[in-house]
């Protein structure tokens, strides 16, 4: 699915100086904040960063100069964007409207080991032997491989 990307209206002039930008994904005017962990600079709103190609694109961000001088901008602004991402909160990204859905890995149901046919907690299709029998199988190997 492609994000809606919005363009400025005729003539916008971004305020630059007050860390002031637009932010195509939001379709307006957003103060940007420091991320703290990353270094960049993030839209308030949608959390999207400076260097986005639709961000540098509509307010002029091309030199690396431009987006130096906006960046301390930003800094001087002491405007903080310190939202977690969402895998350090468990929750999956989607639908704002539906309630989340805690992260967890996929597992396939009713795996069995090739070795013993104990049932497994498969996290992927390549997982073909219990704990215990992956231990033995690996030694074999090893055992092969030396003779």
């Amino acid at each position: 699915m492609k994000t809606p990307v919005i363009r400025p209206p005729e003539g916008f002039s971004p305020a630059l100086q007050k860390a002031l930008a637009w932010c195509p994904y939001c379709g307006e005017e957003k103060p940007f904040g420091l991320d703290s962990r990353l270094g960049y600079a993030r839209c308030v709103g949608c959390g999207i960063s400076e260097r986005d190609f639709y961000v540098r694109q509509f307010n002029g961000l091309w030199s690396d100069d431009a987006l130096d001088k906006f960046v301390r901008a930003v800094e001087k602004s002491r405007r903080k964007y310190d939202r977690p991402f969402p895998w350090e909160t468990g929750v999956i990204a989607g639908d704002p409207n539906k309630s989340q859905v805690p992260f967890d890995p996929v597992k396939r149901a009713g795996s069995k080991c090739e070795r013993c046919g104990n049932s497994i907690e498969a996290v992927s299709n390549r997982q073909r032997y219990c704990p215990e029998c992956a231990k033995i199988i690996r030694r074999e190997k090893r055992r092969k491989e030396k003779q």
